[in-house]
């Protein structure tokens, strides 16, 4: 990576309570100790402001569409050098697939690696049916989601994150097995499940394998 440390920014739903919300914050903590990272959260609440109490750099992008999220983190990120954008949970789960095919040129996002972490979140209901209809927005042809069969579930938005995605990391200790296999047989680089006293050092290297990976 040269002198100047890695640029990465986290994204992420904002709703994540309990373990889940304290094992990313002290990841992030951690993290700002060795490279630039930056928390982008999809809501304001609890999550948000326990951030900006740690001293985390945060910005929230209030909008209940994902979709819109991402055209607004375009739009702030305009003119940086951003190395790689980490994806945390389904909630962020379109964010490869519009990074990597509708915002590729974009200069932010152009040589970004992008990296999915699966938790051990879920839903229950299954997306609409014309879901699929309403990705293929410029950049996005049907052949780039063929994959994403109904019902379009949580397993089958968490597939679509990793086929466009550089590395997938097991955040949580049990998640989903059918998608985690599905990552592993995918032949990206994929970090196992660590505790989480190892995982900010862990998660550190595995930025970097991704990134040489994807240079070679």
């Amino acid at each position: 990576m040269g002198s100047d440390p890695m640029r990465v920014i986290h994204l992420i739903g904002g709703g994540d309570t309990g373990g889940a919300k304290t094992h990313v914050l002290n990841l992030l903590k951690e993290l700002n100790q060795s490279i630039d990272a930056q928390l982008f959260c999809f809501r304001k609440g609890d999550f948000s402001e326990d951030a900006a109490k740690m001293g985390i750099p945060i910005e929230v992008i209030e909008s209940g569409n994902p979709v819109v999220g991402l055209r607004e983190l375009k739009r702030r990120l305009a003119g940086q050098k951003v190395d790689i954008i980490h994806c945390h949970g389904w909630m962020t789960a379109l964010a490869p697939l519009y990074i990597k095919k509708v915002y590729k040129d974009e200069p932010s996002f152009r040589d970004a690696k992008v990296i999915f972490s699966l938790y051990e979140d879920d839903f229950k209901q299954p997306f609409h049916a014309d879901f699929s209809n309403k990705l293929l927005l410029k950049g996005i042809a049907k052949k780039d989601i063929a994959g994403l069969k109904e019902p379009i579930d949580y397993r089958a938005l968490c597939k679509l994150a990793a086929d466009f995605s550089d590395g997938i990391i097991q955040q949580s200790e049990h998640v989903n097995e059918e998608v985690l296999n599905y990552a592993r047989e995918s032949g990206k680089p994929v970090l196992e499940y660590q505790s989480p006293e190892n995982f900010a050092e862990a998660c550190n290297d595995f930025y970097d394998k991704v990134w040489e990976t994807e240079q070679k």
